[in-house]
């Protein structure tokens, strides 16, 4: 598995993972690829963002991301999104992505 820091370039190619996963069961929502792009862009400008996205065999496969923020006795990070692209959940992907994303 490959991991890779998001930038603003991956936009469009995390936005079609996105509204995939999460117009899916178990949340159904309703997103467009311009709301996704929407929130992505907004996420990743926050100030103190992180986010990484894995790659099996050249393929997207997850993604987590957040940023961290300022609280009276210290600070906190905040995982705003998380996802594995639907076929290939259950399969340790998610676990592995965490685990990479820990060490930073």
């Amino acid at each position: 598995m490959k991991f890779e820091e998001i930038t603003l370039l991956d936009i469009n190619e995390l936005s079609n993972m996105y509204v995939e996963t999460f117009n899916s069961p178990p949340w159904n929502d309703e997103w467009s690829i311009e709301t996704a792009s929407k929130r992505l862009y907004q996420m990743i400008n926050c100030e103190s963002f992180y986010g990484i996205k894995a790659y099996q065999q050249e393929i997207l496969c997850g993604m987590i991301l957040g940023s961290q923020e300022q609280f009276y006795n210290g600070i906190m990070f905040n995982i705003k999104e998380f996802c594995v692209k639907n076929e290939m959940r259950n399969k340790g992907i998610g676990t592995k992505i965490l685990t990479e994303f820990e060490k930073n």
